[in-house]
């Protein structure tokens, strides 16, 4: 009960934003409950007292035939890169075999962790995963970008490829990429590469014919959806 906490409203997350979205349809009240269901009202405990959602008509409606977990499983994970004490065994005692459940997860690892919690032990919750481990893939989603507009044409862009942001990844993953990259363009006419970091990633973006997507820890990156919003072309490795 006390890790199905509220969301940090504006913070950037996948989970963060599904439960918002989610809060939104279902009305947040302050009365005495319990943790599940009971008469189509889902029950939550949170730290100012006792809560639960009253859903504008029945969760069915919003969810179909699953109850959401609204849980942020990533930003209870990351930190100490495990899950809270007592976390894994409260999921263990109140979900029910019998009821099909449904959750949204981004961490790198999925809702496994560090094999603290296995899918194969909760056959009925599907995860809707935007780190690569899941059930459904979905976005990597941080923030909406606004569109640049209108692009300049190919021929008059000054790089054929770029990438500005982190490296790191596994194994060093990013490093060995842009060096790869820098070294098989390296002296190519007439445009050039741009691998670095900056505040200026937008505008580089822009100037460039493609754009470099490496990877992270996951099986993704957010720089994949950054690059299709402005309507640029990823080359995602």
């Amino acid at each position: 009960g006390r890790w199905a906490a509220k969301p940090h409203m504006g913070v950037p997350g996948c989970e963060n934003f599904w439960i918002s979205h989610s809060l939104k349809r279902l009305r947040w009240g302050r009365r005495r409950g319990q943790v599940g269901l009971q008469n189509d009202w889902m029950f939550t405990v949170k730290k100012a007292g006792p809560y639960m959602f009253i859903p504008r008509g029945s969760i069915g409606d919003h969810f179909g035939p699953f109850v959401p977990l609204l849980l942020t499983w990533t930003d209870l994970w990351v930190g100490n890169w495990h899950y809270p004490d007592g976390f894994v065994a409260t999921l263990r005692r109140v979900l029910r075999p019998d009821v099909p459940y449904v959750t949204v997860n981004q961490n790198d690892e999925g809702i496994t962790g560090k094999c603290e919690l296995l899918m194969s032990e909760f056959p009925n919750i599907l995860v809707l995963s935007s780190g690569g481990y899941g059930h459904v893939p979905i976005p990597l989603y941080h923030a909406r970008e606004k569109f640049g507009g209108i692009h300049k044409p190919f021929p008059n862009r000054t790089f054929l490829v770029s990438y500005v942001g982190s490296g790191g990844g596994p194994d060093k993953f990013r490093t060995k990429v842009f060096k790869a990259v820098q070294r098989h363009f390296e002296g190519a006419e007439p445009f050039g590469v741009k691998i670095g970091k900056g505040a200026g990633w937008r505008t580089v973006m822009h100037d460039s014919i493609a754009t470099l997507v490496p990877r992270g820890f996951g099986r993704t990156a957010f720089h994949l959806v950054e690059t299709l919003q402005h309507g640029l072309i990823p080359i995602y490795v």
